[in-house]
C-alpha cells in the first residue's frame, strides 16, 4: 500500500478536518487575500463544514447502517454548534476577525447538505 494504515483511517480525516477548520478560522484576517466576489466567504464556510460533515458521516456510516433507529440525525446540529463556537472565538480572541451569523448559517447548511448527501449516496449504492 502507498499510504500507511493510520492515514487511511477515516477518523484521522475527521481530526485533520477539525484542525484545518480551526487553523483557518482563527488566523488573522490580514493573512487572507481579498475576496473576489461577495459570496466567496460563505461558499468557503459551506464547503469546509460540509467536508467535515462528510468525513464524520463516512466514519460513522457503518454504525448508522447497523442501527436503523439512530441515523445520527443530530450530527449536523453538533457541527453547526462547533461552527457557532468558532464564530464566537473569532469575536473574542485577538485575531482581527468578527462574528457573522451568515457564516454560522452557512456552516450549518453545509453540514446538513453533505450529511444528507452521504446518507443518500450510500443508501443507493
Amino acid at each position: 500500500m502507498i499510504f500507511p494504515l493510520w492515514l487511511r483511517n477515516k477518523t484521522w480525516h475527521t481530526v485533520m478536518c477539525v484542525i484545518f477548520i480551526l487553523v483557518l478560522s482563527l488566523m488573522p484576517q490580514n493573512k487572507f487575500p481579498k475576496a473576489l466576489f461577495s459570496w466567496e466567504d460563505l461558499m468557503v464556510h459551506f464547503i469546509m463544514y460540509g467536508g467535515l460533515a462528510y468525513s464524520i458521516t463516512l466514519s460513522l456510516y457503518d454504525k448508522v447502517r447497523e442501527n436503523r433507529k439512530n441515523k445520527f440525525w443530530y450530527l449536523p446540529f453538533i457541527i453547526g454548534l462547533f461552527g457557532l463556537l468558532v464564530e464566537v472565538l473569532q469575536k473574542t480572541l485577538p485575531v482581527n476577525r468578527y462574528f457573522s451569523w451568515e457564516d454560522a448559517a452557512c456552516n450549518f447548511l453545509g453540514a446538513c447538505s453533505f450529511y444528507y448527501l452521504v446518507l443518500k449516496v450510500k443508501s443507493n449504492g
